[in-house]
């Protein structure tokens, strides 16, 4: 369907605020409300390894079956691809419901004009 080889980072989709690690992951949104199950189906996770665990990190926009797009806060130049994994077709993170998709960051493209 879609492998999430690379993450393109751009100033672009830039927001306020960082990612806070959270290795508990729950229900909790942010700012929002649920959507119905698998209504944004562009939209992707980034998930942060960190010891034996991967944890919510930040959000991406699927712009086909090669590339993501997220905000240029949520990948500094020292992260390493291998630090991250992508995973779509997730509606509930506590429970496995056979929708996900999980690929590994082969490459970090960060946006030119960004700094912190």
């Amino acid at each position: 369907m879609w492998t999430a080889a690379s993450i393109i980072i751009s100033s672009l989709a830039m927001i306020a605020g960082f990612p806070t690690e959270n290795n508990n992951p729950g229900i909790n949104i942010v700012g929002g409300s649920e959507t119905t199950p698998h209504e944004y189906p562009f939209i992707s996770a980034i998930q942060r390894y960190g010891g034996n665990t991967a944890y919510q990190w930040c959000g991406a926009s699927i712009l086909d079956s090669t590339w993501i797009l997220t905000a240029a806060h949520c990948i500094t130049s020292i992260d390493s691809p291998s630090s991250f994994r992508i995973v779509a077709g997730d509606h509930d993170v506590t429970v496995e419901e056979g929708t996900e998709q999980r690929r590994s960051v082969e490459k970090i493209i960060s946006h030119a004009n960004f700094s912190t």
